[in-house]
């Protein structure tokens, strides 16, 4: 009897149920609706950005990366689309950003302004102005966060080293011209790499390139007969196959260096005329986002701008750029953990920011790659 109340009274239950979810609707909408809100992005983040080379596509892969494992959405607006940084600028502000890291140095001024009538905040990365009296006009604004900043000296030395150690006598610089802030950074590079050159009493010599892809620079080279061996250049490639190059000079065995990577770099590194290359600074992508990501969580209050610097991976063989695709690039500089690690550092200060900083090379990724197998 007892059994026959209690199989009674579940079915009443399970009818009133059903019948309550069959006459009221908008209660089991609005419910859906609060959990669809719950899975939104807590943080938007813009990244205005130049480029669709090696290194976009590896700071592109990072992002998604990036968003699979936390709550936040990335909008890109990049100089490939040819048009003003301002509209560009715009772009991103359209899109309703919290903030915006960017690798460009022109229109930084205006850029700030900009932001601070949206109040969204802007995180500078890789380059800066070196005009002081644009610095002025916008590292005041408290909408502006600071830098973390490449280390062009280091790279620059790293890569003229890895020429002087092959041998070479007579090196070749080739640069951007200095004519706007934006190629500052190339001046900047060509600089030093003369510099350390010259203290070494080996001949260098300093190339504009006007043109870009149609520049005869290397012919130039050649009729001026100088009896070069080595080439550098402060962008990541010469505009010209090595073919043209060994022929044109009139020597096969020339040995090249250059800032960035491009697809023809692993057979370069093979054929042993690519010397040196810097690259893996889309690691400072997941440094940054861990920065705004913080930032986010405590109303983007700070006590003093970021002023960081960050070394170049510099690569020197075929053995070395394997290793770098693989733990760079096919998989990613900082792990999800790492970064979880990272954000949470952030409350007691940015001393472990500034480790990720200043131990960034390739003994400290295979280091960090032993370390995981151990642990396996």
């Amino acid at each position: 009897m007892k059994k026959r109340t209690v199989v009674c009274l579940a079915i009443v239950v399970l009818v009133g149920l059903l019948a309550f979810l069959v006459f009221h609707p908008e209660e089991k909408k609005e419910k859906l609706v609060v959990e669809e809100n719950n899975t939104q992005n807590d943080l938007t983040i813009g990244i205005l950005f130049h480029g669709l080379d090696m290194l976009g596509e590896s700071v592109f892969a990072y992002a998604d990366y990036i968003e699979q494992h936390f709550n936040v959405k990335f909008e890109f607006a990049t100089f490939e689309q040819g048009l003003d940084p301002m509209v560009m600028v715009q772009h991103l502000l359209d899109a309703n950003v919290d903030a915006i890291i960017n690798v460009s140095t022109g229109s930084l001024p205006e850029l700030v302004e900009l932001c601070e009538a949206n109040k969204v905040y802007l995180l500078q990365i890789w380059d800066t102005p070196y005009d002081t009296d644009i610095l002025e006009k916008y590292i005041g604004s408290s909408y502006y966060l600071g830098q973390i900043m490449l280390n062009e000296r280091q790279a620059s030395y790293q890569l003229a080293e890895a020429l002087l150690n092959h041998g070479c006598e007579s090196i070749a610089v080739i640069s951007q011209p200095d004519t706007w802030s934006w190629v500052r950074v190339h001046k900047v590079r060509a600089d030093h790499l003369i510099d350390f050159i010259k203290r070494t009493n080996k001949q260098a010599l300093s190339i504009d390139i006007s043109l870009r892809n149609n520049s005869p620079v290397i012919e130039t080279l050649a009729q001026q007969g100088r009896n070069l061996d080595g080439l550098v250049t402060t962008e990541n490639n010469f505009h010209r196959p090595l073919e043209e190059i060994q022929d044109i000079l009139g020597n096969d065995d020339i040995k090249l260096a250059h800032f960035d990577l491009t697809p023809e770099s692993r057979d370069n590194f093979m054929k042993g005329n690519l010397v040196a290359a810097s690259c893996g600074h889309h690691n400072i992508v997941g440094l940054a986002f861990s920065y705004l990501y913080y930032l986010s969580t405590i109303d983007w209050q700070y006590e003093k701008k970021l002023d960081l610097m960050c070394d170049y991976l510099i690569l020197r063989s075929v053995e070395d750029y394997d290793f770098y695709m693989e733990t760079c690039v096919e998989t990613m500089p900082y792990s999800a953990e790492q970064l979880d690690e990272l954000i949470e550092s952030l409350h007691n200060g940015t001393e472990l920011l500034e480790f990720y900083c200043n131990n960034y090379s390739l003994d400290q990724l295979r280091e960090t790659k032993r370390l995981k197998a151990l642990k396996k």
